[in-house]
């Protein structure tokens, strides 16, 4: 990291916060209500700062905008053309609106999620324009058609980014549905329908197994496509995670619990792979998936070698992220506070990973669910199937310091 970047000398938690200081104040000049894809930018590049080095109380406010700028763009006629303005710049407005319109769409949900919410954007009105033959990013002579995977090898191969986007969309599309039936209206109780859960846990399973080869997890090599298989997994947990406290009989076809274990196993396996191929330390998207999969081990580990190496490996990338990203430190205290509470012992190499951890008064993953399965923990003064806030149980344990 360069240190004159830092606004504190010595701090890295500071850099850049010269640049988020003047975005602060550039924004603050915008009108709400105004709508433009810049702004948009903008404000979600000032919810990962500050979701990522500044407050989750602070970083919150720029994605609920975020949503509203989203809204208002997603009702915008990209085909009428505008006065003085010539028929290819319409054309290249067209179609660049469509890709940042659908890629807002479907990056968003990863963060809804993770904030126990239902989906906050729903899909775009725009074309899919990258299916159309004479889309940029399809053309040999672009750029961005080719990707270089050095330094694990110097030969130039297909960047895949338009097949990346055909799959990402699709899986976006089941989410939005999943969400809705996981999180609904707030005046509506959680559903207790196992078919409807097994048929949304159907789709996204068929979507894995339909990806094309490039982009199977057992085959893809760019860490964009390991990435998509990593949300998967985070969603089959959390479609699955409310029923647990049901048998196989229960539930039909076979025992949730086991399979959420199956799942945060894959999911760590994923991150390790992804691990392999690119530096972990400010991947920092990655934090919350980590966090799923420690989470739904958490009570499952004795005498079960695959939960604790699925528990290992989700610490293992916490631990190396804990220099760089805050978050990754709010999370190995949850994990540690929740092994406290479930009374399960951890063998004593474990003990590194939470030496002298320091968790934040008020970080954006405290803001997020801890997935934890239900009865893993004494969830007092919460239903067996509510969702606990990682706030909630930082608050749970004194002996560890705050920053």
């Amino acid at each position: 990291m360069n240190s004159k970047t830092f606004q504190d000398t010595g701090d890295p938690i500071t850099r850049g916060r010269y640049w988020a200081d003047e975005a602060e104040a550039l924004l603050s000049t915008i009108e709400q209500g105004t709508v433009s894809f810049p702004l948009l930018q903008g404000l979600l590049a000032m919810f990962c700062y500050e979701g990522n080095l500044g407050l989750g109380t602070k970083a919150l406010p720029y994605y609920f905008r975020a949503m509203d700028v989203y809204k208002g763009l997603n009702n915008v006629d990209i085909t009428k053309q505008q006065l003085g303005v010539d028929e290819e710049r319409t054309k290249q407005g067209r179609v660049a609106s469509s890709w940042c319109i659908w890629g807002f769409y479907c990056c968003e949900w990863r963060g809804t999620q993770a904030l126990g919410l239902r989906k906050l954007t729903r899909k775009p009105v725009f074309p899919k324009v990258w299916r159309e033959p004479d889309f940029p990013l399809l053309l040999p002579t672009s750029s961005n058609y080719w990707w270089y995977p050095y330094p694990i090898s110097l030969q130039v191969q297909k960047s895949l980014k338009v097949e990346i986007r055909e799959v990402d969309a699709l899986l976006s599309e089941v989410v939005e549905e999943a969400l809705d039936f996981i999180y609904p209206d707030e005046n509506e109780a959680p559903s207790k329908n196992p078919q409807l859960a097994l048929q949304f846990y159907r789709s996204i399973v068929n979507w894995k197994q339909n990806c094309p080869n490039q982009l199977r997890l057992e085959d893809a090599v760019l860490p964009s496509a390991i990435l998509l298989h990593i949300s998967a997994e985070v969603m089959l947990t959390a479609i699955l995670r409310p029923f647990t406290n049901m048998n196989k009989a229960q539930f039909g076809k076979f025992d949730p619990r086991e399979r959420c274990y199956a799942h945060a196993s894959n999911l760590a396996s994923a991150i390790w792979t992804y691990r392999s191929f690119a530096v972990i330390r400010f991947e920092y998207w990655l934090t919350h998936a980590l966090g799923t999969a420690a989470y739904i081990v958490v009570g499952g580990t004795e005498d079960a070698p695959v939960q604790m190496d699925t528990l290992t490996r989700a610490c293992q990338c916490l631990f190396e992220m804990r220099s760089t990203l805050p978050l990754a430190t709010d999370i190995l205290c949850g994990i540690r506070i929740a092994h406290k509470q479930s009374k399960e012992k951890i063998p004593a190499f474990m003990d590194r990973f939470f030496d002298r951890i320091i968790h934040r008064k008020d970080g954006l993953m405290h803001h997020s669910v801890a997935s934890l399965l239900p009865d893993s923990i004494d969830m007092t003064q919460n239903s067996s199937n509510q969702d606990i806030q990682l706030q909630e149980l930082l608050n749970r344990l004194e002996d560890i310091g705050v920053d």
